[in-house]
């Protein structure tokens, strides 16, 4: 094998290695693998961390999707000699979709476009779209009102527990007109996030509350307990300013309990595990039979509904808390896991005519303000499945 030779085997592992990361498919051999090769120059770390981000890699793929994959694979696995046994081999089967746009996208940043790719038309899965969610939340006040947030470009209300509430933007905004008097009655909101909605609550006393899809949040407009206390469905993440008394969520069967720190909560009804990943400071979990539980940072407690047993684990927050951020990060998912999630963002409905499928594991990393198209092409070219869309239904076969 000539130098040349040489360099094109190693840009073929190291770029097979960047797709196991973002997939979750690693092993600890193959992480410190991808380590060590990061660690070996700045242009390396630069590298990777512009793959590794979201916004840079979308339009990297965006770039790729120009040109005609299995050729330029054809192409590029011709110039090094098909007998060598790569690394790369061995993602082909089950997650090409992943492995080639990374490849092609690392050959663009390193080298010519015209050495390593040759232009064609992309195709999609389907000609349909189903369009990414939205701002838009139902806000039901004190004395029954309802708003529709979304038909609103902007108001102000004075609510009778003396909170000022506010629309700027993308964010509801609590603020204390009066001064708060313990003994005075506590008055509730209720925030309801359809499905294909998110939306941004700042309470009363400061702390932002982000609300996924599908979500809802009941809260006082002022906190004149010895408490803060929320109630939680669905998904949130929380920042929570330290104000002198405890912040506690309740979601079913869970409390969690904190005094300021950032974390994600994830309590759907149609799913067995209540979820808390922290990402800052410190938190307590209660629940019928443990409790409390010190959470530190990184660290996630599922609570089962069913069995009523909690587990503790460290996991990549980022995978939990990627929603917030604008980017859908699944890391070894069941497939019926990942169209669960989806279908909440994108207000469709999943079919199994081959409910087999349910059960296959997939990862990937990909923006969630675009349409669903580009996640099932991913699925699809794994050759696993097949996708079919039929009006706001997606169909796996």
């Amino acid at each position: 094998m000539d130098k040349k030779e040489a360099m094109l085997e190693k840009e073929f592992e190291i770029a097979s290695l960047i797709a196991g990361y973002r997939t979750g498919i690693l092993t600890e051999e193959e992480k410190a693998c991808l380590q060590e090769w990061i660690d070996s120059s700045l242009s390396a770390k630069l590298l990777f961390e512009k793959l590794d981000n979201p916004e840079n890699f979308r339009e990297l793929c965006s770039m790729a999707q120009k040109y005609d994959r299995s050729r330029a694979w054809s192409k590029i696995e011709k110039s090094i000699r098909r007998e060598r046994n790569l690394k790369i081999q061995k993602y082909i089967g089950y997650a090409a979709s992943v492995v080639l746009p990374l490849a092609v996208c690392y050959f663009l940043l390193r080298n010519s476009a015209e050495e390593c790719c040759s232009l064609s038309s992309h195709q999609t899965v389907c000609n349909d779209r189903i369009q990414p969610g939205t701002t838009k939340a139902i806000l039901t006040l004190g004395d029954g009102t309802v708003v529709d947030i979304e038909k609103e470009s902007s108001f102000e209300v004075l609510e009778e527990g003396g909170a000022k509430i506010r629309k700027d933007s993308a964010c509801l905004n609590y603020q204390n007109e009066t001064k708060i008097i313990p003994e005075q009655k506590v008055i509730y909101n209720r925030i309801d996030i359809p499905r294909g909605g998110e939306y941004t609550l700042k309470l009363s006393d400061g702390s932002r509350v982000h609300l996924n899809a599908m979500s809802s949040l009941r809260y006082p407009v002022n906190f004149t307990e010895d408490k803060r206390m929320v109630e939680l469905q669905g998904e949130a993440y929380f920042e929570v300013v330290k104000a002198g008394k405890p912040f506690i969520v309740k979601a079913g069967d869970v409390e969690v309990k904190v005094l300021g720190t950032e974390f994600n909560v994830c309590c759907y009804a149609d799913e067995d595990i209540i979820g808390t990943t922290l990402v800052k400071g410190c938190v307590n979990i209660t629940t019928p039979r443990v409790g409390p539980l010190v959470l530190t940072p990184s660290q996630q407690a599922n609570f089962s509904r069913e069995t009523k047993d909690v587990q503790v684990k460290t996991v990549d927050v980022s995978e939990y808390t990627a929603w917030k951020e604008g980017y859908f990060r699944f890391k070894d998912w069941r497939l019926e896991d990942i169209m669960n999630y989806l279908s909440r963002w994108y207000d469709m409905h999943v079919f199994y005519a081959n409910p087999k499928v349910k059960d296959l594991r997939f990862g990937c990393s990909i923006s969630r303000y675009g349409s669903v198209e580009p996640i099932l092409q991913l699925l699809e070219d794994t050759r696993k499945v097949r996708v079919e869309i039929k009006g706001n239904t997606i169909v796996f076969r």
